[in-house]
């Protein structure tokens, strides 16, 4: 009865601590967003991915500084009233409002963002 005991007691052992699927297994944290590039959440009708990816470096470099001392995240950024929210990484995590430069497109229309106020809205 005991070496039945011993053996059940086994196989639930390998059963919960074994390899299983695979989940979490050999997994980076970037490797998910892996095929993702910079712009890839922008709408289409700001470009190609090509134009998106340049779209936030304009965006990174009207942040100020360097590259690597600030973050936007593509989901805070609001085409509708022309501005975005730029991170600096420091120890705070500071978040600034600022708003989208002057002549970059805001809408489907590929109106363009003024120097002050919303984005023109599209046509009907």
């Amino acid at each position: 009865m005991f070496k039945l005991k011993f053996f059940i007691l086994c196989v639930l052992a390998v059963l919960c601590f074994g390899s299983g699927n695979g989940e979490g297994e050999g997994n980076s944290p970037g490797e998910e967003k892996e095929g993702r590039s910079l712009g890839h959440e922008l709408p289409e009708y700001i470009g190609t991915l090509e134009e998106r990816k340049q779209y936030m470096i304009k965006l990174f470099d009207a942040c100020g500084g360097q590259n690597q001392e600030y973050k936007i995240n593509e989901k805070q950024i609001f085409l509708s009233n022309c501005t975005y929210i730029c991170v600096r990484k420091n120890t705070e995590l500071t978040a600034k409002v600022h708003r989208i430069p002057k002549g970059i497109p805001c809408n489907r229309d590929k109106k363009t963002c003024p120097e002050e106020g919303n984005c023109p809205l599209p046509m009907c």
